[in-house]
């Protein structure tokens, strides 16, 4: 539900955005070692993140935004890093709304023709 409720706020978000060509990609961080805390990427997490950076090759990625915890980042790195970018640590405090926003914010400095990558959680 809490999944559902933050992808229609950051679609709402989203949407608000000026009528321009931007792609906003949105995907979930790649598997992980442990079930809680704040884990690093499991070997299929690693090889999930390097074929996103392979499916994204071809796109003008501009912009790389995640959470600061290291399933988020270690899922991102691989695409900022073939695209020359930074990952924006964008944080969650404030709860699920107040995240979308600020990340829909971030994406909204997008230039036309630009591709936005946001990497996420589920929960």
């Amino acid at each position: 539900m809490i999944q559902r409720l933050l992808i229609a706020t950051l679609a709402a978000a989203l949407a608000a955005l000026p009528a321009q060509a931007q792609t906003v990609v949105i995907v979930r961080h790649g598997e992980k070692v442990a079930p809680s805390g704040d884990p690093d990427l499991s070997a299929a997490g690693q090889a999930r993140a390097e074929a996103l950076a392979q499916a994204l090759a071809g796109a003008k990625v501009t912009m790389v935004l995640a959470t600061p915890l290291k399933r988020t980042q270690q899922t991102a790195a691989p695409t900022a890093r073939a695209a020359g970018v930074t990952v924006v640590a964008l944080g969650v405090e404030g709860g699920d709304a107040a995240h979308a926003q600020r990340v829909a914010a971030q994406a909204r400095t997008a230039g036309p023709g630009d591709t936005v990558l946001i990497v996420g959680h589920s929960n």
